[in-house]
């Protein structure tokens, strides 16, 4: 009888209810050590910056004399040049883009004005027509403001024939669908879109 197998003896309940849970806690505990360490901003190194409370605290007391000493100068932080220049030179960029954006959008505009005009003296609609060069010569000149040097005198020139067809409106009517033609296109070369055949 002594050399008959004998069986193996139960686990205890507890023990086999206990073990996945403890196995399942200490899987955790450790990923959640590697996530931190991984993701820790610790590696990175961090500099401090002084503050006035820091730099007061640390000071240490100065023997009190019986001569006068002069004031010690405070240091206040400042940009160096270089970086004010190059952000005032950013901002002197977007301003000149914003300005060109504008410009070209009122360009627009008094091409979308000229082209309501070039439709009025089509149906023979002339009180149409002068609001619309009316409404034309007020984009125009909202551009002319905002436009740089190289823009100002060819708007100003389109704004002056178009006062021009305003004012042959009524006396000649004839030919003025070429001069507004002939608007549209500069107004499209200024703008940088090639002319419409």
């Amino acid at each position: 009888m002594s050399g008959a197998p004998t069986e193996p003896q139960p686990r205890p309940l507890w023990l086999r209810t206990l073990l996945p849970h403890a196995l399942t806690a200490l899987v955790s505990v450790a990923v959640a050590v590697a996530i931190t360490r991984v993701s820790s901003p610790s590696s990175v190194p961090v500099v401090a910056k002084p503050t006035l409370a820091a730099a007061t605290s640390t000071r240490v007391p100065e023997p009190i004399s019986s001569t006068p000493q002069a004031p010690t100068p405070q240091v206040t932080p400042t940009l160096e040049p270089t970086a004010v220049g190059v952000t005032r030179r950013d901002l002197l960029d977007l301003r000149a883009e914003d300005d060109e954006l504008r410009v070209a959008l009122w360009l627009l505009r008094g091409l979308n004005h000229l082209a309501d005009a070039d439709l009025a003296l089509r149906i023979n609609n002339a009180e149409a027509a002068e609001r619309a060069l009316l409404t034309t010569d007020e984009a125009l000149r909202v551009a002319e403001v905002r436009a740089n040097d190289a823009l100002r005198d060819p708007i100003t020139q389109l704004r002056r024939e178009v006062g021009g067809v305003r004012d042959d409106l009524y006396l000649r009517p004839q030919g003025l669908d070429t001069r507004i033609a002939r608007l549209r296109q500069s107004i499209l070369a200024l703008i940088g879109e090639p002319p419409a055949p």
